[in-house]
């Protein structure tokens, strides 16, 4: 079991470049990632996407990535002709329209250009993406270890919830082991309160039999048991499990609402509403899971 909370940050570079990348993600029911990296890299962000969906399946990502150069100004080749055409047109656009040559201004246009640079963004990208997917790997390493930690207290948190289940469900059970007789007290006492006169036939016997039927929750008690068995699997397993393990705590919901609404016996209503508490507190715990 994983959950979705995690954050990390790794580094990797050669002789020319470095590249951090920084992976922080949050509970979400679906999965979702966002980027914010260099124009440079941008084109890596579909090939980014695939490799985070193999690791993560459901929550926010976000990936933040950064990248400098490493080498020398001296050494960073610069595409000279476009550079002096650059400077050729602004001295003919001053000189016509009677102006000095603002070479401050022409100085930060040029140097924030990709034509600036022998480079383009092609061969930047080229160089760098190797660098890009090695710190993403590095990233999912601990990025993983977080995510399981997470997952391995949440799961102690279901395990005590689903033993407190079982254990209200089983007192459940012996409880409804006397409903039959309860039953047949209360009709009888009804009887000799409102009409003391009339005699404790086999009437009285036909609507026991009838008023038992309806309140049995023996079918709710197996399904539950049922729930709670394959719920102990979905623990026991290593794939994604927090969609089924939702689907499973809205089915137990369920069959303690209707158990509940059966009941006569005031013990069951309260071990009921403790269950439905317990059920709500895993609910919660279940939206960190993966």
């Amino acid at each position: 079991m994983r959950g979705m909370t995690a954050y990390t940050q790794t580094k990797a570079a050669d002789e020319k470049y470095e590249i951090s990348l920084e992976i922080h993600s949050v509970n979400k029911r679906h999965f979702d990632v966002h980027f914010r990296m260099p124009k440079e890299l941008q084109s890596a962000e579909i090939e980014l996407r695939k490799a985070i969906a193999e690791v993560v399946h459901r929550g926010q990502v976000s990936i933040y990535v950064a990248m400098r150069l490493l080498s020398d100004e001296e050494n960073v080749a610069l595409n000279w002709p476009w550079i002096d055409s650059q400077k050729r047109a602004m001295q003919a656009i001053c000189g016509r329209l009677g102006g000095d040559v603002p070479f401050d201004r022409l100085a930060v246009a040029v140097w924030s250009s990709e034509q600036a640079y022998c480079e383009n963004k092609e061969t930047i990208f080229a160089s760098a993406k190797p660098l890009l997917f090695k710190a993403l790997q590095d990233a999912f390493v601990s990025f993983d270890v977080q995510r399981k930690q997470e997952g391995e207290a949440i799961l102690q948190e279901l395990l005590l919830g689903k033993n407190t289940l079982f254990s209200l469900s089983q007192a459940i059970k012996e409880r409804s082991s006397h409903h039959v007789q309860q039953i047949r007290e209360r009709l009888v006492q009804l009887v000799q309160e409102h009409v003391p006169s009339m005699p404790l036939d086999d009437r009285i016997s036909r609507e026991v039999v009838l008023l038992a039927d309806k309140a049995d929750i023996s079918e709710e008690l197996q399904r539950i048991e049922h729930h709670l068995q394959h719920m102990g699997s979905i623990f026991t397993g290593d794939e994604p499990c927090g969609k089924m393990l939702e689907f499973v705590l809205q089915e137990l919901v369920r069959e303690f609402n209707t158990l509940g609404s059966k009941t006569i016996d005031s013990e069951v209503s309260t071990k009921v509403i403790l269950a439905k508490n317990e059920l709500e507190k895993m609910r919660e715990q279940v939206q960190n899971v993966e």
